[in-house]
């Protein structure tokens, strides 16, 4: 089981200043020249954002206010806390690793920053137990869990949705559907050995004539900052760049993969900036 996450690599849209969004959600230096360009929401990171003006050849509205009066506070204070708490992980760790000037953590720097991280496991999963139905020490899937805690901020939520189309055509009797859905995390099940995110096939049975060999399609239409997806029996292989790929004007790479193991362990792997893969082990 792996769940691999994608994030833009290029962006077009920069250096634009904030804008309120105004009653008609256009840009009013746009439409001073003609122009029909809507004022969207951006996210500076996890906890801010900022109204710009679609068009990238538009300044507005540089000087027409202060920076500081338009960038907006999240309230996604779950999610805010568990940012807050893993930062002062890292800090515990990381601050031991510069002193000393080794690879190794003390046993005691390292129940320190687990300390850290039980407080918002603790949290999330008082927030998350009353919707997931669980119960503390069973095992739930972070297939569930996990779009539960992205809707506790939609602008959060936001930068994980993507919209698509489930195309399916049967071979054998002629069926044929085409359905619209919107996630945040896609499942996929026997996927085919050529597998792409532009070619996002997998088998799936016929359900009309109940043939097991057909084939069904997700047509991708719109991404947003970050494409996660579940796949439940892996990969076909683990060429990780080999799923880059290009869509509309953004570039797309796997920046994160995680993989459930037997025994309730759970690997997880994020690409630095400078192009490593750090690796982690979680057991449950």
């Amino acid at each position: 089981m792996v769940w691999l996450s994608w994030a833009k690599r290029v962006e077009t849209k920069k250096n634009l200043n904030s804008a309120e969004v105004t009653p008609d959600g256009y840009c009013p230096a746009c439409k001073k020249i003609g122009l029909m360009r809507r004022i969207r929401k951006y996210h500076i990171n996890f906890e801010e954002s900022m109204f710009l003006c679609e068009n990238p050849q538009c300044i507005y509205p540089l000087g027409s206010a202060s920076l500081s009066t338009i960038i907006i506070p999240s309230d996604a204070k779950v999610i805010q806390s568990l940012l807050t708490k893993y930062n002062e992980a890292a800090v515990v760790v990381n601050t031991c690793q510069r002193d000393e000037l080794t690879s190794e953590v003390p046993l005691d720097v390292l129940s320190r920053a687990e300390t850290h991280l039980n407080e918002i496991r603790n949290t999330v999963y008082v927030q998350l137990q009353p919707l997931l139905g669980c119960k503390l020490g069973e095992e739930e899937s972070p297939v569930f869990a996990f779009p539960l805690l992205l809707r506790e901020d939609r602008h959060i939520e936001n930068l994980f949705l993507h919209s698509f189309s489930w195309k399916f055509e049967c071979l054998q009797c002629g069926y044929h559907t085409n359905n619209s859905c919107q996630r945040t995390m896609t499942t996929f099940t026997n996927i085919i050995p050529e597998w792409h995110p532009l070619n996002a096939v997998h088998v799936a049975p016929c359900n009309k004539c109940n043939h097991t060999s057909q084939r069904r399609k997700m047509v991708l239409e719109k991404i947003s900052s970050v494409l996660m997806m579940h796949f439940v029996e892996g990969l076909p292989h683990n060429n990780l760049m080999a799923y880059s790929f290009q869509f509309q004007e953004y570039s797309y790479q796997v920046t994160a993969v995680v993989q459930y193991q037997k025994a309730q362990h759970f690997i997880t792997w994020i690409l630095t900036s400078d192009g490593i893969w750090l690796e982690s082990m979680v057991k449950l």
